[in-house]
């Protein structure tokens, strides 16, 4: 199977596209064809059989004895506790838990085994060379990027994030994480910033000595990790008898930058039976808008927010979409990106007549009223991302058993999560989270104790422009080394 580019003829192997993130044109890499799989042979699989059907079928110029090998060593390894995913199950909806990973939030799911598929890539198309990995994070992907890339000890790995836009606990996280090889990097702006930067070095820098990789959302090594969850959380439901085998489901994902939906999406493609997909959106609701109008504007302003992964007004996996909407057509989606690039606006009728996606926002009051409400009526602690997804799904119609995504543990949100449930904050990070534990009678996870300790030194924050030179000078030694 080939994968294309969402703005040319352009055409590489899975392989390839996971090796080059960004297509060479600036599109996105999609499935030219999406394979179907059998949901009822996979209804007692474990979650490894699970992806080694999933990898095998969308990464078919690996080898299905690699693929094997390397879902093993991550999804059946400590990085994961207690398990790679598990469900929380009430009447009408559960939650898929995505937070058991080492940086506790989704991202792990599939950057603990993107810098394995790197790896594999490079052996399959003869290159031997070190990678530089570039990450924009709005919260959680640069962690797990760093976490995960600590095992190849050949790769450099940059991380740009907002200054004042990711949670205090997430920002100690990054740094922390930080080594000779691993660098975080403060700007001065917003996701969209970080992300354009990250996009524009892609397009601009050449090496002669290494190889630059995407570990952000728009490289495929990302999607089918993702694709895999949401095949499984449906034969967890049948496995847990929740729904009998074929009966439709309906998805609810709180989303920012598109991927995690899209991933339902080509499951759904791949033939899982869900029905409605829902986007769930906080203040930034540039895709809830785009969903309910057909006008998907980014000439807005972007708040910060109490659940920072989402905030995000340039949604980059849209595009997949998009180009799925123009019916394939790579010229006029190319034309359509680059009226977005010069307007700030793009309006497309047809999305207010497709069946698939549906969509909601959350205000933050919202947002901490459900945190409150989902604890104190059914005992589930969810942190604020999670929580715009429940609010949605209580606010948008849904004729069938639901899955509601909780993309990350709570803990990374301790300020959400004393404001929602009326605790006092004082003391130092540790006592908070201890103290917060306490109050919701879950255990305290042994694996935050060195990030709670962690003393935060004074950052440089950076412009886009000092942070362009800084790492192209660094990127530049690196590669002439």
């Amino acid at each position: 199977m080939m994968v294309k580019s969402t703005r040319s003829d352009e055409r590489v192997t899975p392989s390839m596209a996971i090796l080059n993130g960004l297509a060479k044109d600036g599109g996105l890499y999609v499935f030219e064809s999406i394979p179907k799989i059998d949901i009822k042979q996979l209804t007692n699989a474990s979650y490894t059989d699970v992806a080694k059907v999933v990898f095998g079928l969308l990464l078919d110029d690996f080898s299905q004895e690699r693929l094997n090998d390397i879902i093993d060593q991550t999804y059946n390894s400590n990085l994961f506790h207690p398990a790679p995913i598990t469900m929380t199950h009430h009447k009408n909806h559960s939650y898929l838990n995505l937070y058991h990973g080492e940086t506790l939030a989704f991202k792990d799911m599939a950057l603990s085994i993107l810098p394995k598929l790197i790896q594999e890539a490079k052996q399959i198309n003869g290159i031997d060379k070190p990678s530089i990995v570039l990450t924009a994070t709005s919260g959680d992907t640069g962690s797990a990027a760093l976490a995960g890339f600590q095992q190849n000890k050949d790769d450099y790995v940059f991380v740009l994030y907002p200054t004042q836009g990711v949670s205090s606990f997430q920002e100690k996280q990054m740094n922390q994480l930080q080594n000779d090889q691993c660098t975080v990097y403060a700007i001065d702006g917003n996701f969209d910033d970080c992300q354009t930067i990250v996009k524009t070095l892609f397009q601009s820098i050449t090496l002669t000595n290494t190889t630059l990789v995407s570990a952000n959302s728009i490289n495929i090594g990302r999607l089918v990790p993702q694709i895999t969850y949401y095949v499984y959380a449906y034969t967890k439901l049948v496995q847990d008898h929740v729904i009998p085998q074929l009966e439709p489901i309906d998805v609810v994902v709180p989303t920012g930058n598109f991927g995690n939906i899209y991933a339902a999406y080509i499951a759904k493609q791949m033939g899982v039976p869900f029905d409605t997909l829902t986007i769930a959106s906080n203040t930034n609701n540039v895709l809830h808008d785009f969903f309910q109008t057909g006008s998907y504007t980014i000439k807005r302003p972007l708040y910060k927010t109490i659940s920072p992964s989402m905030d995000i007004i340039i949604s980059s996996n849209l595009e997949r979409y998009l180009y799925t909407l123009f019916n394939h057509d790579a010229s006029a989606l190319q034309q359509a990106m680059t009226t977005l690039q010069s307007t700030g606006e793009l309006h497309i009728d047809v999305v207010k007549h497709q069946t698939t996606f549906d969509s909601g926002m959350a205000t933050e009051q919202e947002t901490l009223q459900t945190i409150k409400d989902t604890f104190l009526n059914q005992g589930t602690v969810i942190d604020p991302h999670t929580a715009v997804g429940t609010y949605v799904y209580h606010h948008t119609p849904h004729n069938h058993h639901t899955i509601i995504v909780a993309t990350a543990s709570p803990f990374k949100f301790i300020d959400a999560m004393e404001d929602a449930l009326d605790i006092e904050p004082s003391g130092d990070l540790q006592s908070r989270l201890q103290r917060f534990a306490g109050h919701v009678h879950i255990p305290f996870p042994a694996r935050i104790n060195h990030i709670a300790s962690y003393t935060l030194e004074q950052k440089q924050i950076l412009t886009k422009d000092e942070a362009m030179t800084i790492i192209r000078q660094k990127v530049g030694i690196i590669d002439e080394n």
